[in-house]
């Protein structure tokens, strides 16, 4: 017997039951006799999931809405690394432990920040709450803030001078490689899992990583990126962005950072920092009915090309007893 001409056959069947089947309830039982065939017909390219998914970033992403309102608390520090380089960061390369005498802390600041948009151009971040701990002449509250807004979402983000391409848009689609794993469950919903890295010999600072795309509205659920450099001159860091459900759009939530660069002493020595960032948002709502009355600039708050978050940042203050209560 000819096995192959066989499979072929197979296969052929498959096919013309597939096409005059559009619910596919023979072609999966046909599936059964030749296992892989019509399961590997049906199954989308992580590409093809992209593009799906690319259409729904707007509603993800609160610049994007006509006005935005929420609160962020965010949570910043700074730590002497021990070694030189650590290679890629998958993880943090520094355990922050709660008793600050464990490490050598170069700088703290907690902030809660109360933030608005309305279109076309009206932001304020009023700072509610405000702590911080340690010398700096500007460099790391900006870095904080470069952590608090950066965004996954946008098609490239700058961090420390530098500017990273992401996976999600059209014109980058050409220049990463694509892998859809295995779907995962999460809280009853199915994900799809695809995978990205860079292609090779590219001339871009890119970053690889996971996007988790929910299977029934094509939003993302959960992303994580990182740098692929080992050059210990280049930045490395780690990114892990949450969603959240909030008036029916999936909206980013939780983030966190980790940031392990070179940094230049004032007596002009090389030495190597790791930053670290969280930023937790919550009370999240879409579209409210703001006005632009409700835009009043006042000591306590920041407009979108404000370079300062608060003179506490940039001076050395006393942190309110959080450290040692072990609260960050």
């Amino acid at each position: 017997m000819n096995w192959t001409r066989l499979k072929n056959s197979y296969l052929i069947i498959g096919l013309i039951l597939l096409i005059y089947n559009p619910q596919n309830t023979v072609a999966s039982q046909f599936s059964q006799i030749v296992p892989g065939v019509i399961d590997t017909l049906n199954r989308p390219t992580a590409e093809s999931v992209l593009k799906l998914v690319l259409p729904h970033l707007p509603d993800q992403d609160p610049s994007s809405f006509n006005s935005y309102s929420a609160i962020t608390y965010h949570r910043f520090r700074v730590a002497n690394n021990p070694v030189t380089h650590p290679g890629r960061l998958k993880k943090t390369p520094v355990a922050f432990a709660p008793n600050p005498d464990n490490v050598k802390w170069i700088y703290l600041s907690e902030i809660l920040i109360n933030q608005k948009h309305l279109k076309p151009d009206l932001d304020q971040n009023e700072n509610l709450s405000a702590k911080a701990e340690g010398v700096d002449n500007g460099t790391f509250a900006a870095l904080a803030q470069q952590l608090g807004e950066l965004s996954l979402l946008q098609s490239t983000f700058t961090l420390l001078n530098k500017s990273y391409l992401t996976p999600l848009s059209l014109a980058a689609s050409r220049k990463f490689d694509y892998s859809l794993r295995d779907s995962v469950n999460a809280i009853g919903d199915t994900l799809y899992t695809i995978t990205f890295q860079p292609k090779k010999n590219q001339r871009f600072n890119g970053i690889a990583g996971t996007i988790m795309v929910n299977t029934k509205n094509m939003v993302i659920q959960h992303f994580t990126a990182q740098t692929i450099t080992d050059d210990p001159n280049e930045p490395s860091f780690f990114i892990d962005q949450l969603f959240e459900k909030a008036q029916g759009n999936w909206l980013p939530s939780d983030k966190k950072i980790t940031v392990f660069y070179p940094f230049i002493t004032a007596d002009n020595k090389t030495t190597y920092l790791t930053a670290e960032s969280w930023v937790n948002t919550y009370q999240q709502q879409v579209n409210p009915p703001l006005k632009p009355d409700d835009f009043k600039i006042s000591a306590t708050s920041t407009t979108a090309d404000s370079t300062a978050m608060t003179p506490s940042l940039i001076e050395k203050t006393k942190l309110i007893r959080f450290v040692a209560e072990g609260k960050i």
